[in-house]
């Protein structure tokens, strides 16, 4: 049965009679304050929430794991690095951290830092912020023009203390700077800024700074920077000095060393946000050596001034400070002035030299162009350039260089000992613009001529044309290279009837002549011509498909032929073959290299080494192949020479082994790393050293190798008879490899006589060495050796050395150096020592004479001290060292000293520098001068006796002196010149390096010499307040003077 549906009515249904009527005002009143607290409740539910959730994040370490994983999700790759521990509002520790965009990317090792923030004052503090080793690549910009800020205020307080940084490493193109050891603090109330660099160690030396910086405009700045360095046995210091604005710097720079010859100074007026970014630079420099600032760099001696003074006479200068008064439009600034520089010591660069002479200059620069006029520079042996350069700020040429050069007289020769004499001249041009720069350079004389064109763009650097040629010798070579993507390269070459020693000083051994009756030789011909190919790309990783082919070439009258076609792909050589025959030598290379079943074959037959003409001789003979991947190469070699020679050094014959082979995918410890080497020498000669035999085996694996090492011979005409043999392996360590072992016989039957009695543990690692107990003999001296240990900075070390010969240690000097010292001792010392040296010191250290005496020969036969007692002894307590010292010597008298010395913090060390603070005394008594003359000379009388007593104070580097020097019947008599002074009376007393001559008074005949004043020592021109008195002064005792 079916239900009847009732269809809906159209009309809503009669409002019910019985029920009371709706109110429509309760309809409203019922649900408006419900849903009004809804609205306003929900999203401060939400936003409190959030706000819970954050502090949570924040401050607890899971909750800031979370925050920096998904810091590095949201990165989207170009952030990544693991969290290790901490929080957001007490500090974090990270490790490995990398970021990286299309332009730049940095690599941290580590970073541990500890800070907080407070908000009442609001304020942010570090307490520590460590960073390891940080590595920055950033693509080259083109540099825009700064601009000033408008506002350096922070929005909240600032201290920062205790940042280091171990290292940074920060490369842009193929430049690379690198800065080590940084550690600074500064802090900012907001407006106020002060930073503090303590240390920063450079390429050019150790830096520390102090910077002070007003937030709001004008931007007050002052502050001063320190760079200290030494090259060699020659120290320099650099001050700077700045104040002023930000856009209106005054910077006062000083600079001396090298044995106060190096004298700097420049006042430079800079505006930096300005068309030109100074206003006035005043230069003087006198004894400034590169290489004090690049090891590289040559050496030299020279002179630079520079006077860039304003054209304008808005423009006015205090003649009080040499400051600048800023009064000017910049827009209309031009400033203008010479450069002079000299060089002392010109030379060849092949002998370390600057080939420099002088060079001179007129510089204007204004806002609309930068000119270099008049330039003069002189090279060694006449040579000269001279011309002249524009820059253009604004106009039709805006932002374009031009330069147009002469050079006139270039000996290349005077440039460099290996090239040949010429006498070039001709024009060089160099144009610069923001896209391009191109240099065009012709020299030439009567028989040479050099020809280079070149343009570098934005996209590729095009060699058109690059020619040397000689008569009918010619070097040719062009091509181009991109500069963008993967950096696409191609380049073609050839070489004509070319004759290396047209060009270089090359020794070609004479030719031999056919006619038998001939006794004159003629000289050997050498003619090359070859064609040359090379084609790849740069990026992502180097393709190169070299082609070469000998053509008819003859070298030192003998064919020379060859071919080979060369190809790289990455780390991978692939399939190559390439041999070349060259005067009777001849090198054969077949094969690939890189990946799993290659096999590259070597081959090196040389038998006739002189000919080539680079100063090598004898025969050499190498089969050599090398399998493998990368991953796991593989080399096995043998190899013989006879009647080898280089220069001074020589060896009659040399064979060996060697098979190596290694997995580097494995650990160092697999059985797979394994290594068998061989040395078999005769007859080695060299400077000081001649050996009749020399053998060295190395066999075994990585993990487990065994080495033994037999020498007999001559070093410095005393006789070796060496043998060593040592175990051990190599390990793996976090800061690098380094290895672990034991050298169990180390023994020289020769002089001195050496002999390891027990076996020494040895652990190498980078910055980490450690031995373990051993006891050696050299000579009749006894090394009892506890312990070793260095770990980076920290020194730990025990042990004992007995029956010492001072004349051993004279003849090892001689034997690894050369110097014969003029010393003749038989004076026999011991010595014992435990201490420590880290963030604290500790221990001893001590020194004393067992028997023995000094002599010293000073023109009439040796003379010996009559030494009774030396005694030295170093105490090390915290951040102080203390040393005691006592001498007794029959011919002296006695001397004692107790010195007190801190140790600086340095890093993670402890260390002396000058400016550790010094204190203690020195006492001595000389009671019979007589006995001290004849160790000055025949030429000297002395007499009397002398007694002093001394207080040290100040710092290491300048050390002041106080207290008194008293002598008593003194006497001088000089001999050769006949002068004789007797009954001498000396009180002298020392005030902080003030001596004053209370009385110095000597007889002569019947007359007197006296003698008062002061005397300001340690400086370069002491300043000295004297009065001298003579009276019936009778000075020569002979009567013809």
């Amino acid at each position: 049965m079916t239900k009847a549906t009732v269809p809906p009515s159209k009309h809503p249904p009669a409002p019910d009679p019985l029920l009371p009527p709706k109110s429509t005002r309760d309809v409203g009143g019922a649900h408006f304050f419900p849903r009004m607290l809804s609205v306003i409740l929900t999203p401060m539910l939400i936003a409190t929430l959030l706000v819970v959730a954050v502090l949570i994040g924040i401050s607890f370490e899971s909750g800031t794991k979370f925050i920096w994983k998904s810091a590095v999700w949201l990165s989207q790759q170009q952030l990544s690095g693991e969290l290790t521990g901490g929080t957001l509002t007490q500090g974090a520790r990270l490790k490995n951290v990398v970021y990286r965009d299309a332009t730049q990317q940095f690599l941290v090792d580590k970073i541990d830092a500890s800070w907080q923030l407070t908000f009442s004052p609001l304020k942010f503090s570090v307490s520590h912020l460590h960073f390891g080793t940080v590595e920055a690549w950033t693509k080259p910009k083109p540099s825009e023009p700064m601009t000033l800020p408008t506002d350096l205020t922070l929005p909240l307080a600032l201290s920062l203390e205790n940042i280091t940084l171990d290292k940074l490493v920060m490369r842009q193109g193929r430049n690379t700077t690198e800065l080590r050891n940084l550690v600074l603090h500064g802090q900012s109330d907001r407006i106020q800024h002060k930073l503090v660099v303590e240390r920063l160690d450079s390429a050019f030396g150790s830096v520390n700074a102090t910077l002070h910086l007003q937030g709001e405009a004008p931007f007050a700045i002052s502050g001063g920077a320190e760079l200290q360095s030494a090259y060699a046995q020659e120290k320099y210091q650099i001050d700077a000095k700045v104040s002023g604005t930000l856009s209106a710097l005054n910077l006062a720079i000083n600079g001396n060393g090298n044995g106060n010859k190096l004298c700097a100074i420049a006042n430079i007026a800079a505006t930096p946000f300005a068309p030109i970014p100074f206003q006035r630079i005043q230069l003087s420099a006198s004894h400034l050596n590169p290489k004090l600032f690049s090891p590289g760099a040559p050496f030299a001696d020279m002179n630079i001034q520079a006077d860039l003074v304003p054209i304008s006479s808005l423009l006015t200068t205090n003649p009080a400070d040499n400051k600048v008064t800023h009064n000017v439009d910049l827009s209309t600034l031009a400033v203008s002035g010479p450069l002079h520089i000299t060089n002392a010591i010109p030379g060849g660069i092949d002998k370390d030299r600057l080939p420099l002479i002088s060079a001179h200059a007129e510089l204007r620069l204004d806002a609309k162009n930068q000119q270099l006029s008049s330039l003069q520079i002189k090279l060694v042996n006449n040579g000269t350039i001279s011309g002249a350069g524009e820059y253009y700020i604004g106009g039709k040429e805006k932002n374009v260089s031009k330069f147009n050069l002469e050079v006139a007289g270039l000996d290349l020769h005077a440039l460099h000992g290996q090239l040949q004499p010429t006498q070039l001249r001709g024009p060089v041009k160099l144009t610069l613009t923001p896209d391009t720069q191109e240099i065009t350079l012709k020299l030439a004389d009567k028989n040479f001529l050099a020809k280079l064109e070149a343009v570098l763009d934005p996209k590729k650097i095009t060699l058109r044309l690059l020619q040397l040629t000689t008569g009918s010798a010619l070097l040719e070579t062009s091509g181009n290279i991109i500069r963008v993507g993967e950096m696409a390269f191609s380049l073609k070459g050839k070489l004509r009837n070319v004759d290396p020693a047209l060009w270089l000083k090359i020794a070609y051994p004479d030719g031999t002549t056919s006619n038998k009756s001939d006794t004159v030789s003629k000289p050997a011909s050498t003619y090359i011509n070859m064609d040359i190919n090379a084609v790849g790309k740069l990026t992502p990783a180097l393709a190169l498909k070299l082609k070469f082919n000998v053509l008819d070439s003859v070298y030192a009258n003998l064919p020379m032929t060859g071919n080979g076609n060369i190809n790289i792909l990455g780390k991978r050589l692939l399939p190559s073959d390439a041999h070349l025959s060259m005067a009777g030598n001849n090198i054969q290379l077949n094969g690939s290299f890189g990946a799993s079943g290659d096999r590259l074959n070597i081959n090196i037959d040389a038998a006739q080494l002189q000919r080539p003409g680079f100063g090598l001789s004898g025969a050499l003979h190498l089969d050599g192949q090398v399998t493998g991947s990368m991953q796991r190469p593989t080399l096995k070699a043998s190899y013989s020479a006879k009647k080898l020679a280089f220069g001074s050094y020589q060896i009659d014959s040399l064979s060996g082994l060697a098979d190596i082979q290694t997995d580097l995918s494995a650990k160092l410890s697999a059985a797979a790393n394994r290594l068998q080497l061989s040395i078999e020498a005769r007859g080695y000669h060299s400077p000081g050293i001649a050996l009749t035999k020399l053998n060295a085996n190395l066999g075994g694996t990585f993990d487990s190798h065994a080495l033994y090492l037999e020498s007999v011979g001559n070093v410095r005409e005393k006789s070796l008879a060496l043998t060593l043999a040592a175990q051990g392996k190599l390990i793996d360590s976090a800061t690098g490899y380094g290895w672990q072992g034991t050298l169990s016989a180390l023994k020289n039957q020769g002089v001195p006589r050496i002999v390891l009695e027990t076996p020494l543990l040895i652990s190498v690692a980078a910055d980490k060495v450690v031995l373990g107990a051993t006891r050696l003999m050299i000579s009749d001296a006894v090394i009892d050796l506890k312990s070793l240990k260095i770990d980076h900075d920290r020194i730990q070390s025990a042990g004992a050395i007995n029956g010492l010969k001072v004349n051993t240690i004279l003849e090892l000097i001689h034997v690894f150096t050369g110097n014969i010292p003029s010393l003749k001792t038989n004076l026999i010392l011991d010595s014992s020592w435990n201490l420590g040296l880290s963030d604290i010191a500790s221990g001893f250290f001590e020194i004393k004479r067992r028997s023995g005496d000094l002599r010293i020969n000073a023109g009439h036969g040796d003379t010996a001290l009559g030494l009774s007692e030396l005694h030295l002894r170093t105490d090390l307590q915290g951040t102080q060292v203390n040393l005691n010292a006592a001498l007794v010597a029959a011919r002296i008298g006695s001397a004692n000293a107790q010195v007190q010395l801190g140790l600086i913090h340095m890093g993670n060390r402890l260390t002396i520098a000058n400016n550790a603070a010094l204190s203690g005394t020195i006492k001595a008594s000389v009671p019979q001068l007589k006995t001290v003359g004849r160790l000055i000379g025949p030429q000297v009388g002395l007499d009397g006796s002398l007694t002093m007593d001394l207080r040290l104070a100040g710092k290491l580097a300048q050390p002041t002196f106080s207290g008194a020097v008293n002598g008593d019947n003194l006497a001088l008599t000089l001999y050769d010149q006949g002068i004789k002074l007797r009954n001498g009376i000396a009180h002298i007393t020392l005030e902080k390096n003030i001596i004053a001559l209370q009385k110095l008074e000597f007889q002569g005949g019947n007359g007197t010499l006296s003698t008062s004043g002061k005397v300001q020592l340690g400086n370069t021109n002491p300043d000295l307040t004297a009065t001298i008195v003579a009276d019936r002064l009778q000075l020569f005792a002979s009567p013809d003077r």
